[in-house]
């Protein structure tokens, strides 16, 4: 697991299927987001922050990226920004999606950055008229990538 393009399909379709569930129909999309009850979506249950190490003196070292069991997300990864969930690629979530036409990407970095939409800096208001709990629809960004998972680990993304 040291392709970073891999593990960055495998992290970019987390986050996308926190977003837009299985079951959402193809020219519908559930707008789970507006509804204030809805406090996470996927997520693990709170616990505390442990890294496994493979042995007693990595441990001790500490030092993360030694281990077989840290694989850096840092690096190239397939994107395609779509403008709002409605005209996002369908089926992107599928394994035999192919995204051979989808553009690259630098990791860590901004896509705003990189020439997909504008950056939106803003401390005091926001780019649209607010209307609670209704979320602007017309542009909320989708983005998405290929993923492919390896049998027998459980995979957990820890930011930060």
């Amino acid at each position: 697991m040291k392709n970073p393009i891999l593990i960055g399909a495998i992290l970019l379709l987390f986050i996308l299927v926190m977003t837009f569930m299985n079951d959402v129909k193809e020219d519908e999309v559930d707008k789970y987001w507006e509804d204030p009850s809805v406090f996470q979506v996927n997520r693990l249950p709170a616990r505390a922050h442990f890294f496994p190490f493979e042995s007693k003196a990595l441990a001790r070292d500490n030092d993360r990226s030694k281990s077989n069991y840290f694989q850096s997300l840092n690096g190239t990864w397939k994107f395609h920004f779509s403008r709002n969930p409605k005209v996002r690629p369908k089926g992107f979530f599928q394994t035999d999606f192919t995204v051979n036409h989808w553009d690259d990407i630098t990791v860590p970095g901004h896509w705003e950055m990189q020439g997909y939409s504008v950056p939106i800096y803003l401390d005091e208001e926001y780019p649209f008229k607010p209307d609670p709990p209704k979320v602007p629809f017309d542009y909320n960004s989708v983005i998405g990538i290929l993923s492919c998972i390896s049998a027998g680990y459980a995979l957990h993304f820890m930011f930060g």
